[in-house]
C-alpha cells in the first residue's frame, strides 16, 4: 500500500473508532498530505537550481567563443567579422544568464 492509498483509507476508517482515535487519523493524513505537497516542491525547487547552475558553468566553459582573437583563428576569418561574431555572441550569452536568473 502506497502513501496515496492510505491516505484514501484514512478517512472512511475514521469513522468506525473512537472520536480521538479518528481526530488523530485525520490530523496524520493532514499532516502527511501537507509533508508531501513541501517535499514535491522542495524536489521541483532543487531540480530547478541544478539546471540554473549547469547552464550557468556550460556558458562559463565556452568562453572563448566570446574572445574576438578566439573567433577569429578558430574560424579563419577576418577581425571585423569576428567582432560582429563576438558581439551577437555576447548578447546571446547574456540573454542565456538572464533567462537562467529569472526561472
Amino acid at each position: 500500500m502506497n502513501i496515496q492509498q492510505l491516505l484514501d483509507a484514512a478517512e472512511p476508517a475514521s469513522r468506525y473508532v473512537p472520536t480521538a482515535t479518528a481526530e488523530l487519523i485525520t490530523g496524520l493524513a493532514n499532516a502527511v498530505r501537507q509533508l508531501t505537497k513541501q517535499h514535491d516542491d522542495v524536489i521541483a525547487s532543487l531540480r530547478a537550481g541544478a539546471s540554473e547552475k549547469a547552464i550557468k558553468a556550460a556558458l562559463d566553459e565556452c568562453s572563448e567563443f566570446l574572445d574576438r582573437d578566439c573567433i577569429m583563428e578558430l574560424n579563419g576569418i577576418s577581425y571585423e567579422d569576428a567582432a560582429q561574431r563576438e558581439i551577437g555572441a555576447m548578447a546571446l550569452h547574456d540573454a542565456l544568464l538572464r533567462q537562467g536568473a529569472t526561472k
